[in-house]
Formats: C-alpha cells, structure tokens, sequence
C-alpha cells in the first residue's frame, strides 16, 4: 500500500462554454451572481492505494445544488483532469467525465442528476513500478451505498466520495465477492439479504448460467441469460426482493439464507468451477479463534 496525493483540474465543456467558469477546484455555471451559481467542486488529498483490486475513495465531489435560470443545453458533460502524486515524486493523470442532467427547479423532481464518472470503454491506463494498470470508478457512495448516478435536492451542496480502484493490463474480468449481508431488516423472512459482486477486472464479464450458492442444499441462484458485469460495476442477489436498481436479481425463496453467525457464499461458472469465494463469522478460516 502506498498513500498518494490527489488534486482534480476541472475543464470548462465546448458547448455553451460562456455559460462556465473554473476556480480552483471548482466549476460553476448559471446567469446569475457567483456565489449562488450551481457548479462541482473536487476534494482530493492523501490517498492510500493498493494494486491488489482493493477499492479506494478517490476524492469527494460535491455538487452546489441552487436555483439558476435554464440553460441552453440542460445536459452536458463535464471533464476533471485528475493527478496522482506519489511518494517518490513521478506523477500520473487521467480523466473523468460526468454527465450532468439540470432538471427544472420546480416539479415533482427537482433533483438534478449527475452519471458515475466514465472511464470504460476508453479506460484510462496508469503506470506504477513499471506494471500497467486500468482505473475502474467503482461508484459514488451515497446514503451508506455505492451508486451510478448522484441524485442532488436543489437548494443546497450535496456530497458523495468517489471510489476507484486499479487492475492490471492486459486482464480478463475478475469476480470477487465483496460482500454479503446476512442480517435483513425485512420484517419477515429477512427477504432483504444479499450477497454483492463486484467485476474488478477492466473487460466486461458475460455471467449468463453461472450460479451463486450458500453452504446448505437448495440454496442456489442461477444467472439468466444475458447477464453481464461491466468494469468496476457490481450487482447484489436478495434472498427474496426484486430491485432493478441492483440488477433485479433474487434467489425468490421466503426465508433466510444467509446464516448470521457464519456462512460461505461460492460463485460458479457454467462448468462449475469455483470463481469467487467468500467466507465469514464462523466459516472463515483466517478469523480469530476463541
């Protein structure tokens, strides 16, 4: 692991490009005084890093959500140049775009939007110690959750960390497991579990028949066809909930799956071949003994 410095240098867009001003770390934009115009703002600092597929928070993006008249265009995309500064002095660039959507300030949803920052299919390729590395945006984390698009209430600043992590190049797409959530809140049959998977690889992975599979029997979920995981996105299977905002995949079965004191979740391909392992509480093997 080594912590780095980042910084972000955001790039006034082409279109409409009157109607935006930089300063410093931020962008604003709006016919309107300075200081209640809408704009970005990138917070970057010391960063640990790792290049083992270990996701880490990039920087934090805030959006400075106020009234301002229409605009021309009310979508457009905008660009921040962002630097990594590393301990030995060398430095590495690249940059993310986001797309911005300014909805009408009144409404039954003021909210703007703004799309997870996009490095695929153009992946950005960095260099450390001489190994060659995609970045893959894994998500915003908003609301103690990793999200694609950034939903911002008007009137006021809205944040959200940005995570990122790195992949060797060339790489086929690698399945990990990144977490399972044992203990629902549903109120009945804990329908609410999960189990989360994360493509930390930098091509997409084509996951059509595979299954997904907790210890005891008839507790299996199989894939269908035409599922696939791009870089850096991850998808969630509930015990009993549909939500196409994770995928819309669920095992459909009425009571718990997940032990709470302890359980391993297996991910298979088609000819049955154990991808990705997670074990935890009681079923790991590296967790303390008593």
């Amino acid at each position: 692991m080594e912590t780095v410095t980042t910084t972000g240098t955001w790039v006034i867009p082409k279109v409409n490009a009157s109607q935006f001003t930089v300063h410093d770390d931020q962008i604003k934009w709006g016919a309107v005084a300075d200081n209640v115009k809408s704009g970005y703002a990138f917070k970057g600092g010391p960063v640990p890093v790792r290049v083992d597929g270990t996701e880490f928070v990039l920087g934090t993006f805030t959006h400075h959500n106020f009234p301002i008249p229409p605009l021309p265009q009310d979508q457009f995309d905008v660009r921040l140049a962002v630097n990594v500064a590393f301990q030995d002095g060398h430095e590495i660039d690249f940059v993310l775009k986001f797309h911005h959507n300014e909805t009408p300030n009144q409404g039954p949803n003021p909210e703007d939007l703004v799309d997870l920052p996009v490095v695929h299919p153009r992946q950005e390729v960095v260099t450390i110690d001489g190994a060659a590395y995609n970045v893959l945006i894994t998500g915003f984390w908003q609301n103690h959750k990793h999200v694609y698009q950034f939903v911002s209430p008007e009137g006021q600043s809205n944040s959200a960390d940005i995570y990122a992590l790195l992949t060797p190049v060339p790489v086929k797409p690698i399945l990990h497991i990144s977490r399972v959530q044992a203990l629902g809140s549903a109120a009945t049959g804990q329908s609410d579990e999960f189990v989360e998977i994360l493509n930390r690889g930098a091509e997409t992975a084509d996951i059509s028949g595979w299954t997904l599979s907790a210890d005891d029997a008839g507790q299996e979920f199989t894939f269908p066809s035409a599922t696939t995981l791009e870089p850096g996105r991850r998808i969630r299977v509930h015990t009993n909930e549909v939500r196409p905002e994770d995928g819309g995949h669920s095992f459909g079965i009425g009571r718990p799956i997940w032990n709470n004191e302890g359980d391993t979740a297996r991910l298979r391909d088609t000819n049955g071949n154990a991808v990705a392992v997670l074990a935890y509480g009681d079923h790991d093997p590296t967790a303390p003994g008593d």
